[in-house]
C-alpha cells in the first residue's frame, strides 16, 4: 500500500512540470553544444545539443536554470 502511495505522488509531480525548450548562445549569437543546464538547487538538467539547444521539464515556471561551459 506505501509503494502504491508514493508511486502515485511521483505521477502527479510529473504531471505538473513544464518543458522548457531553449538554446545556449554566446556573445555573437551561435550555439553552444555541450553547455550543461540544470535546475539551481536540484538534480534535474540535461546538456545541449550540436546547435546548444536542449528541453528540460521545470516544476515550476519561476526555477532559475544554471548553464555551464568549458
Amino acid at each position: 500500500m506505501i509503494a502504491i502511495l508514493l508511486w502515485s505522488g511521483l505521477q502527479i509531480a510529473i504531471a505538473q512540470s513544464k518543458p522548457v525548450k531553449k538554446q545556449v548562445l554566446d556573445e555573437k549569437g551561435e550555439g553552444i553544444p555541450g553547455a550543461s543546464v540544470t535546475i539551481k538547487g536540484g538534480t534535474a538538467g540535461t546538456v545541449t545539443d550540436i546547435d546548444g539547444n536542449f528541453s528540460l521539464n521545470v516544476p515550476d515556471e519561476s526555477e532559475i536554470l544554471v548553464i555551464s561551459a568549458i
